[in-house]
């Protein structure tokens, strides 16, 4: 994470760590890079900006996106939603929200007869 507390890539291996620059270039191209670099996700976002489609792929097929922390959901295309284009969307976010919830709610659950 930078000053801005933005988060990119760029300069990021495998196992999360920034890489060190050393000079002296790279024999791999820029697919290869892009192949194995792995990305790192926060799971408690709190604003989320996305077009329907966007976000609904990232809920499927995003390791780590969570939307229990989400405060703001921007929706690009918000029109489109409203008049019917995109019917069964907001009912797919509402339900991947409640799983969220529920399994937060069992995991709690389970912590606290272990304390006990």
């Amino acid at each position: 994470m930078n000053k801005n507390n933005t988060f990119t890539t760029n300069g990021i291996n495998d196992v999360g760590e920034e890489e060190k620059d050393d000079g002296k270039g790279s024999d791999h191209g820029e697919q290869d890079k892009q192949d194995t670099m792995r990305v790192v996700y926060f799971d408690k976002a709190d604003v989320l900006i996305a077009t329907p489609q966007r976000l609904l792929r990232h809920l499927d097929s995003t390791a780590g996106l969570r939307l229990l922390h989400l405060r703001l959901l921007v929706i690009d295309e918000a029109d489109q939603v409203l008049a019917g284009n995109f019917a069964n969307f907001v009912s797919k976010v509402v339900d991947r929200f409640e799983e969220e919830v529920q399994a937060n709610l069992q995991k709690q659950r389970m912590v606290d007869n272990c304390v006990r």
